[in-house]
């Protein structure tokens, strides 16, 4: 009894341990087969259009065996992306979600026990990936993200019941809706400056962006554009032309947020003002005291109204006038000078101090007129020369020191060139004029002293002709004995002093001259060389060549002078297929033939045996081959008498006048 009672009690225990394992196996449901987080992101209040990343992690249990399934990402709930467990790759959505593999060292794929997934509890063998670790990145665009809070949280499925999820990471999204705010510097509203080197400045400052990007116009044209630093101010410096300019600053930040500065303007002022000296010219002479003086002030840069002028006598400020001119008017003043030389000259600013000064010009005052005379080796006037210079001298004497000026005029009295006014050297002035073109030219000087008293010489005319005669030599007749030569004369200046010719005999320097030579020898040719030189001393020479008429021929009878000949034709050939031919040249080929060229083809007939001895009785012209017969051939024939009879007559006659010609 003891010995069961003890059976029954250990028995007891070990029912009542069993039991309670089993319970708290129930109550505790099933292991875990993995662990599945999600950090925070990287920046998780973003400007929109920036990207913020979170890392997740899957990480399977030891003796586990799990088979995984796409991952999905829920944004505020809805699923937005799904992607291999594995290989990250995309399988649904995920537009602005890039993944990216961290890790991935996942056992080999194999059988195991473990829990039973599919069913609400158990525990048994299954097959799966063994213990590993899949770790992503994520990274969010958030440029098409609405602004406002996010949460994103990860599901995978590792059987069609089993369900993970990892933490639950928030975000928000932040839009920049407000522009740049954008100060100009410098330089202020309406200013004037001096120097086309001009420096601008401005700040800019946004709510979100380290830096924005900005434009500088002027005149409506960009200018530039930079980065410029969020709250900070911008200095650039560049070369502007000339006149008013309107400049402003558009910046825009990283949202298309733009804003517009102010416009304001400035003008550049670089041009000096001109001051030209109109009355008196310089070194002026008079014989008074009294002092008139003119001056025109200007200004290119259209803004400036009015000018400021002084008046400077002997280096000495005689007036000062502010803001009292208009640019382009002219300004006289007058006043009283001592006896003497002096000088003056005026200086003129605008608003920005460019500042432009006259020459110095002097004034002279005395009673007495210099002499003044042409001398050697000054050309006498209706001089012609041959050189492109016309050589000028001048003597004058006062009692006090002289200027002359020599001045050119050309053929219509209109002025060429004028010597500057300069000392005189031993009493006289020398002054060559050179490159002058051809032509006619008047020279005069004119002399006076320190009081403006002035003498002038006479005025002279000189020519300039640097260009010869031309040339040219024409054959007007010719016979056997005798050559008749046309000469031709050209010239510029219609003065040609001498002509000369090398043979023969030329009558004079007219434009057309002639030729004449007898006693010349038949067919010889002759050169002649004619030089004419012209009054201003041009020469130049003609070489040409000319024969006299061909010798008489032997055909040529009772001496005519022409060279005639006749046409000489060979045999006709034999009749060959209804044709005859034959060649025909002159005798002389040389010579003229009044006749047309003889024909040198005609057509035939080929005659019989029987048919020749009947026409040796009836026609003895046409023996063996009958060319043009009948009524035509005799006419032929009596043309061909008559043109012969022409020609004698007309070759007598011809003769006859040649004789008389060359008797002459």
């Amino acid at each position: 009894m003891q010995k069961n009672t003890s059976f029954s009690k250990k028995n007891l225990v070990s029912i009542s341990l069993t039991l309670a394992i089993v319970f708290l196996l129930i109550l505790s449901g099933p292991v875990k087969a993995l662990t599945f987080s999600l950090t925070a992101f990287t920046d998780n209040n973003v400007l929109k259009g920036a990207k913020t990343s979170a890392v997740a992690t899957i990480n399977i249990n030891s003796n586990e065996r799990v088979s995984l399934n796409p991952v999905a990402l829920f944004l505020n709930g809805v699923e937005e992306c799904s992607f291999n467990a594995y290989n990250a790759q995309v399988v649904s959505g995920c537009s602005g979600i890039l993944i990216e593999v961290l890790e991935n060292n996942s056992a080999t794929f194999g059988y195991g026990y473990g829990y039973a997934y599919g069913s609400p509890y158990g525990y048994g063998y299954n097959q799966g990936y063994t213990n590993g670790l899949f770790k992503y990145n994520i990274t969010l665009d958030t440029s098409s993200f609405s602004a406002g809070d996010y949460t994103m949280q990860l599901f995978v499925n590792v059987s069609d019941y089993s369900v993970y999820s990892s933490d639950t990471q928030t975000l928000t999204v932040v839009e920049d809706i407000t522009a740049p705010i954008i100060n100009l510097v410098n330089p202020n509203n309406n200013y004037l400056i001096n120097n086309s080197d001009v420096t601008t400045s401005f700040y800019v400052e946004d709510d979100f962006d380290d830096s924005i990007a900005c434009d500088l116009y002027d005149n409506n044209n960009l200018k530039g554009s930079f980065n410029v630093l969020n709250g900070t101010t911008r200095f650039d410096t560049y070369t502007y032309t000339e006149g008013k300019h309107s400049w402003y600053v558009n910046c825009t930040d990283n949202f298309d947020n733009s804003a517009i500065s102010e416009l304001r303007n400035f003008s550049v002022d670089i041009s000096i003002p001109t001051v030209n000296l109109t009355y008196p010219a310089n070194n002026t002479f008079q014989n008074h005291t009294g002092f008139s003086m003119s001056f025109l002030p200007n200004d290119t840069y259209e803004n400036d109204s009015k000018l400021s002028c002084s008046l400077y006598v002997d280096n000495n400020l005689w007036a000062r006038f502010n803001n009292l001119f208009t640019p382009g008017d002219s300004v006289g003043l007058g006043t009283t000078f001592s006896e003497g030389t002096h000088t003056y000259y005026v200086t003129c600013w605008d608003d920005v101090n460019n500042t432009g000064t006259s020459e110095t010009r002097r004034i002279i005052m005395d009673v007495t007129k210099p002499r003044i005379s042409f001398v050697s080796p000054t050309l006498s006037s209706g001089s012609y020369i041959n050189v492109s210079n016309i050589e000028t001298n001048v003597s004058s004497s006062d009692v006090n020191v002289m200027n002359i000026s020599t001045k050119l005029y050309d053929s219509n009295q209109a002025f060429v060139f004028a010597s500057n006014w300069i000392e005189m050297v031993n009493n006289s002035f020398y002054y060559d004029f050179t490159s002058l073109a051809d032509g006619l030219y008047y020279i005069n000087s004119t002399s006076c002293d320190i009081v403006n008293n002035c003498n002038s010489t006479e005025t002279r005319n000189i020519t300039i002709d640097t260009v010869a005669p031309e040339i040219s030599l024409s054959l007007l007749e010719q016979t056997q004995t005798s050559l008749f030569l046309k000469v031709n004369i050209t010239d510029i200046n219609p003065i040609v002093e001498t002509c000369n010719v090398s043979r023969g005999i030329i009558n004079g320097t007219n434009e057309i001259q002639n030729i004449t030579e007898t006693g010349l020898t038949c067919g010889t040719s002759y050169s002649y060389n004619v030089t004419c030189k012209d009054i201003a001393g041009n020469y130049n020479s003609t070489l040409a060549s000319f024969s006299t008429a061909s010798c008489p021929s032997e055909e040529s009878s009772g001496g005519s002078a022409s060279c005639l000949t006749e046409w000489q034709c060979s045999s006709w050939s034999e009749c060959n297929g209804g044709t005859q031919t034959r060649s025909c040249e002159k005798a002389r080929s040389y010579c003229y033939v009044r006749e047309d060229k003889p024909i040198e083809t005609q057509t035939c007939e080929i005659i019989t045996e029987t048919e020749s001895e009947n026409s040796k009785s009836s026609n003895p012209l046409t023996a063996a081959v009958i060319g043009a017969a009948g009524p035509i051939a005799l006419g032929t024939l009596g043309f061909i008498v008559i043109v012969g009879l022409g020609f004698v007559i007309l070759r007598f006659f011809k003769a006859r006048r040649l004789a008389r010609v060359a008797s002459i």
